[in-house]
C-alpha cells in the first residue's frame, strides 16, 4: 500500500474515532523472567476464552478494526493460539504477532504456515547469550529466540526484531543490527522502559542515564533521525482511546497498551458502547496546550510523551513524563553535539 494511501486511512479513522488499531493482551503468563517486563501477573485464571476472543473479533470487526495485534505475556503459552490466529485471518484483519520466539519450534511453524501473520514482532536482547539470557532471567533463552528468527526467516515470515535498550546491552546494537540484516529482518529499538503493572519503574533500575543516551545517539545517530520539530499546540497527544484500543486477558478495554486505565469490560458491556461510552472523553480531548508541565518546556520538539508513563509516574495522564523528559533532554544535547561536528 502506497505510504500516502496507508497515511489517509489512518488520519480518516483518527477524524471518525475508528479504533483501526487493536491489540489484544492474550495472556500474562510467560515462561521467561525478563527484568524489565511490564507484567507482573504472570499466572492468571480468568484469562478470556476461545469463544470470547471469537466475539472480541467479531466486534472489532463491525467497528470497522483493520490492524490487530496479539501479545502477552508470551502468546505462544495459549494452546488455542493457531485457532485464535485462524479467526484472525478469517475476520481480514492485518494481523501481528508479539513474541519471545522461544517456544516457535519447527512444528509451530509448520502450524503458522497455515495462517501466516503479516508480522512476528521477536524480543532479541544480545546476540551475546549470557548477556540476553541474564535479562530474560532464563538460561538458554538466547539460543531458543536465535533459533526462532532463524526458522521463521527460513518460513519465509516477515520478522521484526525489537530489543529495549538498558544499561545491560547498551554495546550490543551494532551487533543486533548486523543480526537483523542479515536475516533480512527489520530492527527497532527503544530507550524507554514501561513502568510495570505492580507500580515499579524498571527505567529507574534498568534504564540508561541521560548521559548514556546522549553518548548512544551522538556514536549511532543516522542523518535525518533528529527532526527537533515542535507539535502544533492544538493538536491531539496520540490515537489512544480515538483509533487505538487494547483488552488485557481479564477482558479490559484501555485506551492502548501503555494507559492502564480501563473503560469498562467485554464481558460486561459490548464493545462498541465502551468506545462510545465518556470513559475515554478526556484523553480524546487531551491537547499539547492543556498539558501544563510541558507545553512551554524547551525540549518538548524532542520529546515523545506518552500519556500511559506520565499516568503510572505521577497519576496524571496529562501530567509530567518523567521517562520521556530524560530521552528529550538527551536528544537535543545529542543534536547539539552532532550540529557542532
Amino acid at each position: 500500500m502506497p505510504m500516502d494511501a496507508y497515511q489517509q486511512i489512518l488520519e480518516t479513522a483518527f477524524i471518525r474515532k475508528i479504533p483501526i488499531n487493536a491489540q489484544i493482551e492474550l495472556t500474562y503468563r510467560c515462561n521467561l523472567a525478563c527484568v524489565h517486563c511490564y507484567a507482573t501477573e504472570r499466572t492468571l485464571n480468568d484469562e478470556l476464552t476461545t469463544k470470547e476472543v471469537e466475539g472480541i473479533f467479531t466486534q472489532l470487526a463491525e467497528m470497522n478494526c483493520l490492524f490487530l495485534s496479539l501479545t502477552g505475556g508470551e502468546i505462544f503459552l495459549r494452546n488455542d493460539l493457531m485457532t485464535i490466529l485462524g479467526m484472525a485471518n478469517e475476520s481480514n484483519f492485518a494481523v501481528s504477532l508479539f513474541s519471545n520466539g522461544t517456544l516457535i519450534t519447527p512444528a509451530v511453524a509448520d502450524k503458522l504456515e497455515r495462517t501466516p501473520p503479516l508480522c512476528l514482532h521477536i524480543s532479541l536482547y544480545s546476540i551475546n547469550s549470557v548477556i540476553h539470557d541474564r535479562i530474560t532471567g532464563t538460561i538458554g533463552s538466547q539460543a531458543k529466540t536465535l533459533s526462532a528468527i532463524k526458522l521463521c526467516r527460513e518460513r519465509g515470515f516477515n520478522v521484526a526484531i525489537k530489543t529495549p535498550i538498558m544499561k545491560y546491552n547498551i554495546g550490543e546494537v551494532k551487533a543486533l543490527e548486523a543480526f537483523a540484516l542479515e536475516m533480512e529482518s527489520s530492527f527497532v529499538f527503544d530507550f524507554v522502559l514501561a513502568p510495570a503493572d505492580n507500580g515499579t519503574m524498571p527505567m529507574k533500575q534498568h534504564g540508561l542515564s541521560e548521559k548514556e543516551i546522549e553518548d548512544f545517539i551522538v556514536t549511532n545517530a543516522k542523518p535525518g533521525d533528529i527532526s527537533g520539530q515542535k507539535p502544533d499546540m492544538s493538536e491531539t497527544l496520540c490515537g489512544a482511546g480515538t483509533s487505538t484500543l487494547c483488552i488485557t486477558p481479564k477482558g479490559d478495554v484501555l485506551p492502548c497498551l501503555a494507559i492502564r486505565q480501563s473503560a469498562g469490560n467485554i464481558r460486561k458491556s459490548s464493545l462498541k458502547s465502551l468506545w462510545k461510552s465518556t470513559n475515554l472523553d478526556q484523553l480524546r480531548n487531551l491537547r499539547y496546550c492543556n498539558l501544563v508541565d510541558c507545553r512551554n518546556c524547551e525540549y518538548l520538539a524532542y520529546c515523545s510523551r506518552c500519556s500511559g508513563i506520565a499516568l503510572a509516574e505521577c497519576g496524571n495522564i496529562a501530567g509530567k513524563c518523567e521517562c520521556s523528559c530524560i530521552v528529550a533532554k538527551a536528544t537535543r544535547q545529542a543534536s547539539e553535539r552532532l550540529g557542532r561536528l
